[in-house]
């Protein structure tokens, strides 16, 4: 017997990014390309790297958590997700006492991944101190330096914070889980919130991602590897540096954030009379196999992912060359300016949409936003189904012959908005490094 599956509606949405907390204005600056990144400030230390630019988020106001004590306890990572998470199911309608909802049946899923280094930076000296011969002498370490270690640092440098502390101010007993995929994690919390309400396993769930990556090692990393725009080298100004999918792409640039979802089971928002924003159609994730570390060739996993979301979500397909093209309305995609990535999705858009599909990316305006880029990308996608049109893909002058797909299979990419008339379903896509990819598939209300 096979058991129906429940809809998933959407019934609220939070964004922090360096341009602030206000959906509005976050939605507004990607149409009118205000780009959320500066010159890098005092968060970050970055003075004198090879990056000029990155996107540092406004200091959360101490009113805007539910017990100011725990700005002590917690990273700024953290603070910032649990500000942006409570902003998002407030704006579904879910505050602390509310008792519009069953905290069993409540879950929570996020994407975060790891603490900044500047974090631990109090321990250095410590850790120094018991090297000898350039031999770390951990034994030396247990023995002299364990009672200088503050046992806090323990809890301040868990992954999972924002999901535990959101928990707690909600009272949110149900199923949760915390993803470390990089790019992909926020999306794929939102798509594993879906399946879990889908599936019958919880009525609502908040779900999304926060980051907060301008640091000195990811931003080593990043330069070293090729991942990055060695902005400080450059002649653009911070507006023009990050050129999704664009022939003179270099890099891209890592910007903080925070996004959310509020998810909720159609019947369950309508019997509390909350607005409904869109629905969750179709999930569906892929992994490249076997790649070298920003050396890809392909991505079938982003192809696979983007097959079975839209499957799911009963996407127009046609036939071309034996294989289904589907055909979604309107893409908001990963792209973030790196060379060998770009390419390697628009060809893995060549093998399985439609010609023309409209494609928009708006990481030339809010820089890339790491585990949360995924969520901001959907909340791209219903601004851009309510008005049925894509933003700009800001930078976007042409693509790059050598590397990019041909131009009998290309999507529809613009500096200038795209109109969609009649949009109903938006394809998200987000790859990570190593070739974890995800797709979800949005409808408007």
């Amino acid at each position: 017997m096979t058991t129906k599956l429940r809809r998933v509606a959407i019934t609220g949405m939070g964004i922090s990014t360096a341009i602030g907390d206000d959906l509005a204005v976050n939605i507004a600056s990607w149409r009118e390309g205000r780009t959320h990144f500066g010159a890098v400030g005092p968060a970050t230390g970055l003075a004198g790297t090879a990056v000029k630019y990155a996107g540092e988020c406004p200091e959360p106001p101490a009113s805007r958590l539910p017990d100011r004590k725990v700005k002590k306890i917690l990273t700024r990572k953290d603070v910032i997700g649990l500000v942006t998470a409570l902003g998002a199911a407030a704006d579904g309608g879910i505050k602390p006492g509310s008792g519009n909802f069953d905290p069993q049946r409540f879950g929570m899923y996020v994407g975060a991944g790891s603490t900044q280094i500047k974090d631990l930076t109090p321990y250095f000296p410590l850790v120094r101190q018991c090297v000898q011969d350039g031999v770390f002498d951990s034994l030396k370490f247990g023995s002299d330096m364990m009672d200088l270690v503050n046992p806090m640092v323990v809890l301040q440098t868990l992954m999972n914070n924002t999901l535990c502390f959101t928990a707690i101010a909600l009272d949110i007993r149900g199923v949760n889980s915390n993803f470390m995929d990089f790019n992909v994690s926020g999306l794929r919390a939102v798509g594993e919130a879906f399946r879990s309400i889908q599936a019958g396993r919880a009525d609502l769930c908040l779900a999304g991602g926060v980051a907060s990556p301008v640091e000195p090692f990811h931003v080593g990393t990043g330069v070293n590897s090729g991942y990055l725009a060695r902005s400080a080298e450059l002649p653009w100004s911070a507006g023009e540096v990050l050129r999704p999918y664009d022939r003179d792409r270099c890099g891209t640039v890592l910007s903080e954030g925070a996004a959310f979802l509020m998810l909720e089971e159609e019947s369950h928002a309508r019997a509390r009379g909350a607005r409904i924003w869109g629905f969750v159609d179709g999930y569906g994730t892929g992994s490249d196999g076997p790649v070298e570390f920003m050396q890809e060739e392909a991505a079938p996993g982003l192809a696979g992912a983007v097959r079975r979301a839209c499957r799911e979500a009963g996407v127009k397909a046609h036939e071309r060359k034996g294989q289904k093209r589907y055909a979604p309305d309107l893409v908001i995609g990963h792209g973030n300016g790196v060379i060998r990535s770009d390419a390697v999705e628009l060809d893995a858009y060549a093998q399985t949409l439609v010609d023309g599909v409209a494609l928009a990316s708006v990481k030339s305006v809010t820089g890339e936003l790491g585990e949360a880029a995924g969520v901001a990308s959907c909340i791209a996608a219903m601004d851009a189904l309510a008005r049925e049109s894509v933003p700009p893909t800001f930078n976007f002058s042409g693509h790059d012959a050598t590397h990019d797909s041909g131009p009998d299979s290309r999507p529809s990419i613009s500096g200038a908005t795209q109109e969609c008339p009649g949009a109903r379903q938006a394809l998200v896509t987000q790859r990570s490094f190593l070739g974890i990819s995800c797709g979800l598939v949005i409808s408007r209300a």
